[in-house]
């Protein structure tokens, strides 16, 4: 399996109405490279079944669906697009980056010694 950092992920999900299709849903899943402006198609799969689509949120300790779509029906209703499932402010670890990046910041500039810069890494 290939772990790929990327600047967007796109995932289609195509009902093929055209006879003598290979399979009735065609899932493409691409991507754009970090550094680049190109697309590069990962995977094709093809399959008779609507595909389940799941919408999750992982903390260090769980993972926690917040919507699942698929032959069985919805888990929410009514079906929310992901930017309304995830919501719009930071995850943690953006808040933890920024926290830190503000820390440096002030260290930088000597608004805070280095006694407490490095405390504040080191947690002691």
């Amino acid at each position: 399996m290939a772990v790929i950092k990327a600047n967007k992920v796109e995932f289609e999900v195509i009902r093929q109405d055209v006879p003598g299709a290979a399979a009735k849903y065609m899932m493409v899943l691409s991507y754009e490279p970090v550094g680049y402006q190109s697309k590069e198609i990962l995977d094709i799969v093809l399959c008779n079944q609507i595909p389940y689509i799941r919408l999750a949120k992982e903390d260090s300790r769980i993972l926690d669906v917040l919507q699942m779509s698929g032959p069985d029906g919805h888990t929410t209703s009514p079906y929310l697009p992901p930017k309304e499932v995830f919501g719009k402010g930071p995850t943690v670890q953006e808040v933890i980056d920024q926290a830190n990046s503000d820390v440096e910041y002030d260290y930088s500039r000597g608004k805070i010694s280095k006694e407490e810069y490095q405390k504040w890494f080191t947690g002691k």
